[in-house]
């Protein structure tokens, strides 16, 4: 009965979804920047991706490889390289590399052979090449090109877009970088707006959960985030399975919670496996995030012994009012039965004990979700008119300092915050 995700798990970064768009992007959609980026860091660049992503140009995108970068490819790739050698020399070098396992035929027919600048095994061979204009790499080259230096780019390229969104709490490179840096995604369970307004979202931010009695039945797209997840409303029990996987398909998700039965775990293993058997005959084909109920470690073996397959996100239920130190026990003992599934905290938060943790203990969560930041957010904001762009915008602060507050990025005197017994 195991099921294989459609999709990455959780927690990793980068992944394929658009955070500009409502779309799962493929990697068709990556651009020739993606592959600049991924030849360079392999190559050894030192600084490109740096470059491009503090670019404040627009056409961040258009940022070439200059003489020295295009040197370092070149030695990586064992070219010979001089101080004398120009742009178009050493692009030259580098395209010999590329074609020298082709045998292709110029335009009048004949084939085009030269001596190559390549050094295989230490020693210098005759190669046939491609002969190329000595421009900038073409987009076929450099996907050429990282296929022979084992670069992967990252999927897909978001910044020039990024710049673009109004309402970004903070300029793209400086929010992918917090996000990068993050032990855990930070997912913002609260709908301020984006889901039903005519304008688009009032802020961007990249991670977002939604309760599925929240969402219009008018939506057809979720909001403009980079990972969107529709929760199965534990909380409402009108709302089932179907309804959640409903809205998923509708409006494009990129996970699913599947339902539970608040702080029953036989009730909790059937609803999870009624709603597998769901999902296999479901148009929806996003992924499905398995909820666990207390005692969560039992929860999780139990379902495990059900085929419940471990490629799964699995999800700590039933402890969104709970005390800081039974969620973490509760994910410890989910860690006793697997270190290797992805673990998601529902309604945790980011409390001082629990970003302690998470610091201290990185890899116990992939993420966690909590609306605290609209909700104390909206007690800042005077009555009338858009009120929520005011609650958005205090939110997004909220939510920037927590990114950090789950990072190494932070300074925290320890001493400061009450240890609470485990």
């Amino acid at each position: 009965m195991g099921v294989t995700p459609q999709a990455t798990p959780l927690a990793q970064l980068p992944m394929h979804t658009d955070p500009t768009t409502n779309s799962n992007t493929q990697c068709s959609d990556l651009s020739p920047v993606d592959y600049r980026i991924a030849i360079a860091d392999v190559c050894g660049c030192d600084g490109f991706r740096d470059v491009v992503l503090s670019s404040d140009s627009n056409t961040a995108g258009a940022i070439y490889y200059r003489k020295q970068q295009l040197k370092t490819i070149a030695e990586y790739l064992g070219c010979l390289v001089s101080e004398t050698d120009t742009n178009s020399t050493l692009r030259d070098a580098i395209r010999t590399h590329i074609y020298s396992e082709e045998t292709p035929t110029g335009q009048d027919g004949t084939e085009d052979v030269e001596t190559p600048r390549v050094i295989p095994d230490g020693g210098t061979t005759q190669t046939e090449i491609c002969q190329q204009p000595a421009t900038r790499f073409t987009t076929e080259e450099l996907i050429k090109l990282a296929g022979i230096v084992e670069a992967t780019p990252d999927p897909p390229y978001p910044e020039v877009e990024m710049r673009q969104l109004a309402g970004s709490s903070i300029a793209g490179p400086y929010l992918i970088y917090l996000v990068q840096e993050a032990y855990v995604d930070l997912y913002l369970s609260a709908n301020i707006g984006s889901t039903t307004s005519e304008r688009g979202p009032r802020a961007y931010y990249p991670f977002q959960l939604e309760a599925v009695h929240e969402i219009p039945e008018s939506a057809t797209e979720h909001p403009n985030c980079y990972r969107y997840i529709v929760d199965s409303s534990i909380q409402d029990p009108d709302y089932d399975n179907k309804d959640a996987l409903d809205a998923g398909a509708r409006i494009n998700a990129n996970a699913v919670i599947l339902a539970d039965v608040y702080k029953d775990l036989e009730g909790t293993v059937e609803a999870v496996l009624e709603g597998v058997e769901m999902y296999h005959d479901h148009e929806y084909d996003g992924e499905i995030i398995i909820p666990l109920q207390a005692p969560h470690g039992e929860c999780y073996r139990r379902l495990r012994d059900h085929g419940i397959s471990s490629e799964h996100t699995f999800a700590l239920g039933g402890l969104k009012d709970g005390e800081d130190h039974k969620k973490i026990n509760a994910a410890k003992a989910v860690r006793e039965e697997s270190t290797e599934i992805d673990l998601h905290g529902l309604g945790f938060g980011v409390t001082e004990r629990l970003a302690k943790e998470i610091r201290d203990n990185p890899d116990l969560l992939d993420s966690v979700d909590y609306s605290t930041p609209i909700q104390q957010s909206i007690g800042k904001a005077e009555s009338g008119g858009e009120r929520l762009c005011t609650v958005a915008a205090n939110a997004g602060a909220w939510l920037i300092e927590d990114i950090r507050r789950v990072s190494p990025l932070v300074s925290v005197d320890d001493s400061d915050i009450p240890l609470t017994k485990f």
